[in-house]
């Protein structure tokens, strides 16, 4: 499969075991506590999810037990090994789908994650802008899709000496300077999803993690 080249330097780290692994030891997390609040806040009380960028399936899974139905996709065949044996240790249906991270599955959900900085992995705006506007279209009208992105005032703040530019640069189980992450304000990831056809619905630093920025948005009906 041919990967979109906005993404191929995060479908090739994010298939080195060492990064696999790293991604693995988080799976225990389950939502995040911003994450589990959007869900009770702004998602409907069942239905078709699709995660976007699922890693091993901390979130996928995490979803799935509570009673969502799942479909996972990401750029990297070895983290969906991963997430596959891990719902099946957790005794959850979800399923998985390798894509190149633009193209999204085409049928009807309720609603659409982009968590852990799946858009701040997509190296151009104009692909940012494409990926969202496939999602508005998996939506059915009203469904919702929350997005989140590394906090550009908190970065910088923390982070001074790892910043350049409109990038993050993390530390990790990578060489330094091997993954980027945009960097968002308020007003730049709103501005994505306006663009891309959303109605936002709300914008919010969660006290529990500075660091990121998420946006709920939703289709117009």
């Amino acid at each position: 499969m041919l990967v979109n080249p906005s993404l191929k330097q995060v479908a090739d780290l994010f298939s080195e075991p060492p990064v696999v692994a790293e991604m693995q030891a988080r799976l225990g997390m389950g939502l995040h506590p911003w994450e589990a609040e959007v869900v009770r806040r702004f998602f409907p009380p069942s239905g078709r999810v699709l995660d976007l960028g699922c890693g091993p399936g901390r979130e996928a899974i995490a979803l799935a037990k509570l009673g969502y139905q799942v479909v996972g996709v990401d750029v990297s065949g070895p983290v969906l090994e991963c997430a596959r044996e891990n719902a099946v240790e957790a005794g959850v249906t979800v399923e998985w789908r390798l894509v190149d991270g633009l193209n999204v599955p085409a049928e009807p959900f309720a609603a659409v994650t982009l968590w852990a900085q799946v858009l701040g992995n997509i190296e151009r705006r104009e692909d940012q802008v494409a990926l969202l506007a496939n999602c508005r279209d998996a939506l059915g009208p009203g469904g919702v899709i929350s997005a989140s992105g590394h906090h550009e005032a908190f970065c910088r703040e923390t982070w001074g000496s790892q910043t350049e530019a409109e990038w993050f640069y993390p530390t990790g189980s990578w060489p330094a300077g091997e993954l980027k992450y945009w960097m968002f304000t308020p007003k730049t990831l709103e501005a994505l999803l306006t663009e891309s056809g959303f109605e936002i619905i709300a914008t919010e630093v969660p006290d529990s993690l500075k660091a990121i920025i998420h946006v709920v948005a939703r289709r117009p009906e």
